[in-house]
């Protein structure tokens, strides 16, 4: 009964002490997107993603009854991250949805100029956004009217708070009035004033090592293969590793495995799972790191199997560039490429499930293929064009002089002009299970047999590949198909030899296959990526460093006239794709067993046919 009473009292106190409107409640999830294009469409930073924050506590002044319910010291407030616009994940301060919807607009829009930090005072740099988002874009006045009366009506009256406070507060309300008048002096206050919802809140830089400092991890957990991600912002810091130097203790990882395996352990209610971890994170206002390689996840270094099991070495030591996005230089010979092809029986049999659906791909590709047809006002041909013929006489009767009569017609085959290499990942997670039957790297093989089946009906020329990595000193590319081999028995032995292989150090894989791509004499040149995750590898790669390497390799395809389009199954693609190929040059397949049957049906709006 007291627990009862205790759960109600608690719940009518929470209730009082909130000033929020569920009812008109609006998500960030829905409106991300076509916040993301806004954000770059008034100038945003195209590498920032914009992701959910948290409750920042804002230290401001309280009522009486929020500080009895203990609730209202935090809010969500908008911050910027390091390559990352944090919003609130929910906002619900206003009764009118479209108030809260204009909200999500306002601060996207306040963001595009505050993406750096600043010395100025908090509420002197937000009245100097402001300033220029209403200055530059001078539609989103009346929006920014309606949200400052809404707020200002929300906020306690003046004369309900401190004197001590009263100087500030009416220096907030003239700014937000007033966002052009100049600020002479700011006020001093024992207290803090109240959040403002229509401002950014400066979050502290954290401190961090020098040798750190080049590892920047990429804003969102897009290249996470997991369901276990995390995108909310907190306050928090960097601190030293505890471990200490020397000492008489080792450890084997192995041991680990093994006495968890003799020993009968009796598993505690405390020994809680990740998303308990998860929970636990969003209640803290405070979370400290550490610098050491165990800060985050355990990631193992994979050695390479000894020779005789290994792959055979076709060709090594290709020398390639990478692009250092902090010096803004390529630097040269940077990579090393090797050649590789799997180990392999003569393994030429399918599925039975993919045999139909090849047969029914190579009677539509070969609609495409180029047929013999009559081409007429010719010079020269097989016979006389009755048509160009009787033109002419008819000039000729009427006076009118022709110095070049066409008029024959020849037979010939039409000719389309077009040449595609297919570069697939195939990286340690492509072993991870797609479903309960079949592993991802299952799937990619029926697609490159799919697509190599329907490219053959339909006479194009096209080449097909993988890649993985390990580190930028050995990056494995396997030539499964090359442009000059024809299609057979030992093209289908070598796609269904394809295993997971290390990491995705993508930009050198691209920078080899364009030289290859490049070489052709076709008129069209495309470039088709299939991967499941973002650029990483073991060593800085995993930051964004790989991301700018990515995007950068892309460049100077397309500066090559080539075509890149990349084909993603990542769920998290759309938070980095777009920034590295373009938002008109990727698409996400969010169901991965059908990416077979869709990936030649893709080639063919591709290229037109």
């Amino acid at each position: 009964m007291e627990e009862w009473v205790g759960e109600k009292w608690h719940n009518y106190i929470v209730g009082k002490s909130t000033k929020t409107h569920p009812r008109a409640k609006v998500e960030l999830e829905i409106y991300k997107k076509q916040l993301g294009i806004f954000f770059r469409a008034l100038g945003g930073d195209k590498s920032f993603s914009i992701e959910n924050t948290s409750g920042i506590r804002h230290g401001g002044y309280q009522r009486f009854i929020q500080k009895i319910a203990a609730s209202g010291d935090k809010t969500e407030l908008a911050h910027f991250g390091s390559e990352q616009l944090y919003l609130p994940s929910q906002i619900s301060y206003f009764a009118e949805k479209q108030l809260n919807k204009d909200l999500y607009i306002w601060l996207t829009a306040i963001a595009t100029s505050g993406t750096r930090q600043s010395n100025d005072h908090w509420i002197v740099r937000n009245q100097k956004l402001t300033q220029s988002i209403l200055r530059n874009w001078s539609g989103l006045r009346k929006k920014y009217d309606k949200l400052v009366e809404a707020h200002i009506a929300s906020r306690l009256p003046i004369e309900k708070l401190p004197l001590d406070l009263h100087a500030t507060e009416t220096l907030v309300l003239d700014s937000l009035r007033h966002p052009f008048r100049a600020i002479r002096d700011i006020p001093r206050s024992r207290y803090m004033p109240q959040p403002v919802v229509l401002w950014m809140y400066q979050a502290p830089k954290l401190k961090r090592k020098a040798k750190q400092a080049e590892n920047d991890d990429m804003p969102s957990n897009a290249g996470s293969k997991g369901n276990n991600s995390y995108k909310k912002k907190h306050k928090g810091e960097q601190v030293d590793d505890n471990e200490k130097k020397g000492g008489l203790m080792t450890f084997r990882l192995e041991s680990l495995f093994s006495w968890s395996e003799f020993v009968n352990l009796d598993r505690s209610s405390d020994d809680s799972k990740d998303d308990d971890a998860m929970r636990t994170a969003d209640d803290l206002d405070h979370i400290s790191i550490t610098t050491g390689e165990t800060s985050h996840k355990i990631k193992l270094d994979l050695d390479f199997p000894s020779a005789q099991y290994d792959d055979v070495l076709l060709q090594g030591d290709i020398l390639l560039p990478e692009w250092d996005y902090k010096k803004q230089q390529m630097q040269k010979n940077h990579c090393s490429l090797f050649l590789m092809q799997a180990r392999h029986d003569k393994n030429n049999n399918l599925l039975e499930g993919l045999k139909w659906q090849a047969a029914k791909l190579r009677r539509q590709f070969d609609t495409i293929r180029p047929q013999r047809q009559w081409y007429s006002n010719q010079n020269d041909g097989d016979e006389v064009d009755l048509n160009s013929y009787i033109a002419f006489n008819t000039d000729r009767l009427i006076g009118h002089s022709i110095t070049d009569p066409k008029l024959y017609r020849q037979l010939r085959n039409s000719y389309r002009d077009m040449s595609c290499l297919l570069l697939a990942d195939l990286s340690l997670s492509t072993d991870s299970y797609a479903n309960d039957e079949k592993k991802i790297i299952d799937i990619i093989r029926e697609s490159l047999f799919l697509f190599a089946e329907s490219l053959n009906a339909s006479g194009d020329k096209f080449a097909l590949a993988g890649f993985s990595s390990k580190r930028r000193d050995h990056i494995r590319y396997y030539p499964i198909k090359k442009f000059n081999q024809s299609y057979n028995d030992e093209t289908v032995s070598l796609i269904n030899a394809m295993k997971p292989g290390y990491f995705t150090r993508m930009g050198a894989a691209i920078r080899y296959a364009v030289q290859d791509l490049v070489k052709q004499k076709s008129e069209q040149k495309l470039l088709l990526i299939l991967t499941d995750g973002k650029p990483n590898d073991l060593d800085k790669y995993e930051s964004r460093y790989g991301v700018e390497d990515t995007k950068h390799a892309i460049l100077e395809a397309k500066q090559l006239g080539l075509e890149p389009f990349c084909i993603s199954i990542d769920q998290y693609s759309s938070d980095y794709l777009p920034y590295i190929f373009g938002s008109q040059s990727f698409v996400h397949i969010k169901r991965v067993e059908e990416l077979p049957k869709k990936l030649p049906l893709l080639y063919l709006r591709l290229t037109g046919s």
